[in-house]
């Protein structure tokens, strides 16, 4: 009797020390962090260089034969100087010459005197954007000024643009900051005259792209979040179905899970600051570039 008295007791005891420590020892939650939506910079970006370009209609000077100069020559260099001159006495900023506009406008010219037309779109339905895409050149705005006639010098071009009110308003435009200049003189459109491209941009260059080291950190820690979800997933059902012959067996395995639940939780934060970050800096290049006032 004695000995069953005792054999109960251990039979109780061993109830309360087993059962006790899976009521008692507690699975950590992962906390459900909602990770915003990353926003695609190069959309953004690809929105800015579509901007319609600034472009009147092509300026065409006839002359009559008493006043078609003997002599007459237009240089990139002049051009620019005139320009900065008339937005000097319109309290205007100067423009810096950019080689790479220069490239482009000689682009634009030669394609016209090739192809015979004089329009700011190609026959092939090419427009200024495209030619400034196709040369890699990344801008907010651009703006193209043409012109072809019997002109005396690089004033005598300029002064020309400045006496018709679209040409004129590129000219003095505000946000400019860049300008590129070719000039030629060939056979256009039955003429020999001389031809000028004048171009102006604002350059993507201007507003403060977002940090490109923000997008393969997001998504390698979208993937550990991934990983470590379906570890502590495996481990919390092995936890809960699993019986231990120890304590200690037991603790291991929760202490595992609960250590890795910390790491799951300190990831999902840290990702969900640097998305928030990075969109914070897409926003800010979004409102930079709607700034400039392109009508």
């Amino acid at each position: 009797m004695f000995l069953k008295i005792l054999l109960g007791l251990a039979l109780l005891f061993a109830v309360l020390i087993f059962g006790g420590f899976l009521i008692n020892e507690k699975l950590s939650e992962v906390s459900v962090i909602e990770l915003p939506e990353v926003v695609e910079f190069p959309k953004a970006e690809d929105a800015a260089l579509s901007e319609k370009p600034l472009s009147p209609p092509p300026l065409e000077v006839v002359k009559k034969p008493e006043d078609v100069p003997a002599v007459s020559i237009l240089t990139r260099e002049g051009i620019v100087s005139w320009t900065n001159f008339l937005r000097a006495s319109e309290s205007l900023n100067a423009l810096d010459a950019d080689p790479e506009l220069d490239k482009i406008a000689e682009t634009k010219l030669n394609d016209m005197l090739a192809r015979q037309y004089f329009e700011h779109v190609s026959p092939a339905g090419d427009g200024i954007s495209d030619v400034a895409k196709s040369a890699g050149y990344k801008l907010v705005l651009i703006g193209e000024n043409l012109a072809m006639g019997d002109f005396k010098d690089d004033e005598d071009v300029v002064r020309a643009w400045m006496a018709s009110p679209g040409h004129r308003a590129n000219i003095l435009r505000s946000g400019y900051s860049k300008i590129g200049v070719a000039a030629k003189k060939d056979f256009l459109k039955g003429r020999l005259v001389w031809v000028a491209v004048q171009i102006f941009s604002i350059p993507l260059s201007v507003c403060q792209s977002p940090d490109p080291g923000f997008v393969p950190k997001i998504e390698a820690n979208k993937n550990q979040l991934e990983s470590l979800k379906s570890h502590l997933d495996l481990l919390r059902d092995v936890i809960e179905n699993e019986k231990y012959e120890t304590r200690e067996q037991y603790e291991s395995m929760v202490n595992e899970h609960n250590s890795l639940v910390g790491v799951y939780n300190s990831l999902s934060k840290e990702t969900k600051n640097l998305i928030q970050d990075y969109n914070a800096q897409v926003e800010t290049f979004n409102k930079c570039v709607d700034s400039f006032d392109t009508t």
